[in-house]
């Protein structure tokens, strides 16, 4: 069970924790940019060369490809259409967000009443910005 919270003390928090935080993600950041140009350089000599495996010195470098590709359905609709193909198109109802928002606005909708439709989705950020 989570320990339960005293909302009424400050956080158990060090100045040490928020410094060693700050200094983590600030490396971090600097490591990620470095090692992305090391990757891309990397990848740059291995690719057109077509070595997906390569040796050198106590490492071996294994490139490997995903396909991400996505389908554009505005063109894939506008092909099927041209080749009389419409079976292979449907058509999905879907709400007129920037309407019902309106309609929430000038108090037609209450927000409440919508409220099991919406997926709660929020994410907390933490940035720390060390003082000048």
């Amino acid at each position: 069970m989570a320990d339960v919270i005293d909302a009424t003390k400050p956080p158990e928090i060090t100045p040490e924790e928020i410094a060693r935080y700050y200094l983590i993600k600030n490396e971090m950041a600097k490591l990620d940019k470095e090692a992305k140009k090391l990757n891309a350089k990397i990848k740059g000599q291995l690719l057109p060369r077509g070595l997906t495996n390569y040796h050198l010195g106590e490492y071996e470098l294994k490139l490997s490809s995903q396909d991400r590709s996505k389908v554009d359905e505005d063109k894939l609709v506008l092909f099927l259409k041209g080749k009389g193909l419409t079976d292979c198109i449907v058509v999905k109802e879907t709400p007129n967000q920037e309407k019902v928002e309106e309609l929430i606005f000038n108090k037609v909708l209450d927000a409440k009443e919508i409220e099991s439709c919406i997926i709660p989705n929020i994410v907390w950020a933490l940035t720390v910005v060390r003082d000048a």
